[in-house]
């Protein structure tokens, strides 16, 4: 693991439930389909993944995961 500092700023979220490999099209569909109509472009920056469940209790398919990537108008 490495400690990385991430500038603030305004970053778009979805949250994808189930495994926590996420599928290509859960990105793909934030990217294009979400981003796009939200007036929002993407700004530079690195996407991030927030793990929200714990694996030891959740069903699998309950598995929450929050998507990040930094934004601008």
């Amino acid at each position: 693991m490495e400690e990385m500092r991430i500038e603030g700023g305004t970053y778009a979220r979805s949250t994808h439930i189930g495994l926590f490999e996420l599928p290509d099209d859960a990105w793909q569909r934030f990217i294009s389909e979400a981003l796009p109509a939200s007036g929002y472009i993407l700004a530079d920056g690195p996407a991030i993944e927030i793990y929200r469940s714990d694996l030891s209790t959740t069903p699998r398919e309950l598995l929450r995961t929050d998507i990040l990537v930094p934004v601008r108008k």
